[in-house]
């Protein structure tokens, strides 16, 4: 009896490791949103990354995130290195700004798990606020794609998208900008 709970226990695993191989090899995730501010402000906030963790959900619920910046605030080249025991240890490289309309920046994530990212930043004047696509994407290995089998990337990383954009409404609207 043992020996057929384990053979079948086998052959779920086995199937769940075949179904994972076959998993898409890239992730791309992406949420919109209008905030309250003109593209001006959008821009200035999420390029400068020691301002834009004031909307950064994932370092505020981790009350062990420490960050650590280089670079002139906003300028392409400039870093920001994060560590915690919930958000792990990375950073992200600005490489590319086009002034109020576009920010792409270079994620390497170095805990957990080892990989790399892209994240943009799309922005377009919408009444007298900023409409703001906000992408993620980047290469699924096959531990990501096993991962995915079980939990949705989407869901994780885009909520945390709306609620980046929630602060982001709260955090310009309120400063006056």
């Amino acid at each position: 009896m043992i020996k057929k709970i384990l053979v079948g226990l086998g052959g779920i695993i086995a199937i769940i490791l075949v179904v994972a191989a076959f998993q898409a090899d890239t992730y791309l995730i992406e949420r919109t949103a209008t905030i309250s501010a003109t593209p001006e402000v959008v821009f200035k906030h999420i390029t400068d990354q020691r301002d834009w963790q004031r909307s950064n959900p994932w370092v505020l619920e981790d009350p062990t995130a420490t960050a650590a910046y280089t670079g002139e605030p906003g300028a392409v080249g400039s870093t920001y290195s994060w560590t915690g025991e919930q958000v792990g240890k990375g950073t992200a490289t600005l490489v590319e700004a086009r002034p109020f309309s576009y920010a792409k920046a270079s994620l390497h994530f170095k805990e957990p798990f080892e990989s790399m990212a892209t994240d943009e930043y799309f922005l377009e004047p919408s009444g007298s606020g900023t409409k703001v696509l906000h992408r993620m994407s980047g290469e699924n290995d096959y531990m990501g794609k096993l991962f995915g089998l079980f939990m949705s990337m989407d869901a994780m990383i885009g909520g945390n998208f709306e609620k980046e954009f929630e602060l982001m409404n709260k955090n310009l609207t309120a400063a006056g900008r």
